[in-house]
């Protein structure tokens, strides 16, 4: 189970019932050569969304292997983010919706990156709306 509920996602404030959600978190998965952290939400025991988190302290080839796999699992036809934010790219598919993020750790000795890609379902993003 994951500690922290708000940092992988909110409880709508439409939902009154917070026990509808349940995240669940998977340490030690290699992902890209690099070990990373999967995390797991689900709304009404369904897969609500799921984001994977990996480090390493070379940004360029990180961000290189993970603009790669995204591409390759999730298709050409995404929004690139230009400006600085941490948000790289994002897919807007009829089922998902897929973000992708690259940003620098704080407060480590040695310069470290985090990468994060994540992925939410819409059709149930449309139930928790009903």
């Amino acid at each position: 189970p994951v500690t922290s509920r708000k940092k992988f996602y909110n409880v709508r404030a439409d939902i009154q019932d917070p026990s509808r959600y349940a995240a669940l978190e998977q340490a030690g998965v290699l992902f890209l050569d690099r070990e990373a952290v999967a995390t797991y939400v689900f709304f009404d025991n369904r897969l609500f969304s799921y984001h994977v988190f990996v480090r390493d302290t070379d940004e360029a080839a990180l961000d290189r292997q993970m603009r790669e796999f995204l591409i390759g699992a999730f298709g050409t036809d995404f929004s690139a983010i230009e400006d600085e934010t941490p948000l790289k790219m994002i897919w807007h598919h009829r089922d998902r919706l897929v973000n992708y993020w690259l940003f620098k750790e704080d407060l480590t000795l040695q310069q470290k990156y985090g990468a994060a890609y994540g992925v939410v379902y819409r059709p149930i993003e449309e139930s928790i709306k009903n």
